[in-house]
């Protein structure tokens, strides 16, 4: 079920999930390339690189649907879901680089990005509680106005 809200609402969450979005694509890319350079495996990283391009451009629809004031708050849902995911493959491949190969600039770059991909989790949360507020005011008021005529 899709939830459309016409809300009022700051995006400036919105704002800062996309600059981590952003931000961790390009770690990602620097993290693909120390890899390769280690001889190490980088399949699941290409995948999950793919996947933040992927969210970031449907985090994008979301910020134009916000200042269309049409907001999918099952879709951010679904980011938030998706981000925990690839924040978990970075997670897995870091422990089993860390139990073959150890290197200090890779691994800076491993905390870097997790470190991203939770600033975007806390951003999206703080959003939709932004919305669930609007929600809540709304229905509020909406049984003010029925107890009223009644």
């Amino acid at each position: 079920m899709v939830i459309f809200l016409a809300l009022d609402l700051d995006i400036g969450e919105l704002h800062c999930a996309s600059k981590h979005l952003a931000s961790s694509y390009e770690i990602s890319g620097e993290i693909i390339e120390k890899l390769v350079r280690l001889g190490l495996d980088y399949e699941d990283i290409v995948k999950a690189r793919g996947l933040i391009g992927a969210l970031w451009i449907r985090l994008l629809r979301i910020i134009k649907g916000h200042l269309e004031e049409n907001y999918l708050i099952n879709s951010v849902v679904e980011i938030i879901d998706t981000v925990r995911r690839i924040r978990a493959t970075f997670h897995n491949t870091l422990y089993d680089i860390l139990l073959s190969k150890f290197d200090n600039a890779l691994f800076i770059e491993f905390l870097k990005i997790i470190g991203n991909l939770y600033n975007v989790e806390i951003h999206l949360i703080d959003y939709l509680i932004l919305c669930i507020r609007e929600v809540m005011k709304s229905e509020r008021k909406e049984i003010v106005e029925k107890e009223a005529k009644a």
